[in-house]
């Protein structure tokens, strides 16, 4: 699938969320690297200021936004996407000594090495849904309950077979485990999320995220398509049916009546 104009992000995001049944929009992130990116960004610039996961969040249900360094609200975020450099204290995990989250320094040191800080420097960055997009985004980001993430993982499979580098620590989870962290690997991340953000995201107890650089988007959707006729059930294959017709997309047939474990349960011996 060869990605040129905004009409093919729009198809790209109406396929996911036909294939998915996703309640959030699938959300876009495009690094901006200079100024001049951030003023000529097209997403509007939020009075005041917005924590980027918080931002993520509002971009899943329609918004159209971008941060710089004077209004993004959280300083974990900025580091992250090295919109502001982090400090020594950020990186050698001092930091999270005072919170009192790990047992002691030397675990606060691991997780300060484990977060991934993008080495160049942006002057901001572009959060809206995938449809809005005119130029391409660096990472996808999605939302959703259990279930659609692993149809995700298995569209991943289809291509690339094991997801074998997934990190996590519940700590920095939509700046760090889904944006700077695939960026720099080039590889998707699934990440349950972490307290502050389910804090200002307003995200469901239900719901996780996946990361994805852009590039893998391309056939990790097509895997969800190739895969949905053996691994969805009867009714989610009713479900995407209906959903296809109500938004007069084309999807690849699917057979109620089929499923690669159907016949597979039983005795064994």
């Amino acid at each position: 699938m060869n990605i040129t104009d905004k009409r093919d992000f729009a198809d790209y995001q109406n396929r996911l969320t036909v294939l998915l049944g996703l309640n959030r929009a699938p959300v876009g992130i495009r690094l901006l690297k200079t100024d001049e990116d951030l003023r000529d960004s097209a997403a509007l610039m939020p009075e005041g200021g917005l924590p980027y996961c918080a931002a993520v969040s509002k971009a899943g249900k329609g918004g159209r936004c971008k941060l710089g360094p004077r209004n993004m609200y959280c300083k974990a975020g900025a580091n992250a996407l090295n919109i502001v450099k982090p400090d020594e204290d950020r990186v050698s995990g001092k930091v999270y000594e005072k919170f009192k989250v790990y047992r002691d320094g030397d675990i606060c040191k691991n997780i300060g090495a484990g977060m991934v800080y993008l080495e160049e420097s942006n002057a901001g960055v572009e959060i809206m849904p995938l449809a809005d997009f005119e130029s391409t985004p660096d990472i996808v980001i999605i939302v959703a309950n259990p279930k659609t993430v692993m149809r995700i993982v298995q569209g991943y499979a289809y291509h690339f077979g094991h997801l074998k580098n997934i990190r996590m620590s519940g700590m920095c989870a939509i700046c760090n485990e889904c944006t700077s962290y695939p960026y720099t690997t080039g590889d998707m991340n699934v990440s349950m999320l972490c307290a502050g953000t389910r804090c200002v995201g307003g995200w469901g107890d239900d719901e996780l995220a996946a990361g994805i650089p852009f590039e893998k988007c391309r056939l990790i959707l097509d895997g969800i398509e190739q895969t949905a006729n053996p691994m969805e059930n009867a009714q989610s294959k009713l479900q995407i049916t209906e959903r296809a017709k109500i938004k007069k997309t084309t999807i690849p047939p699917l057979d109620i009546n089929y499923t690669y474990y159907k016949g597979g349960y039983g005795p064994i011996a």
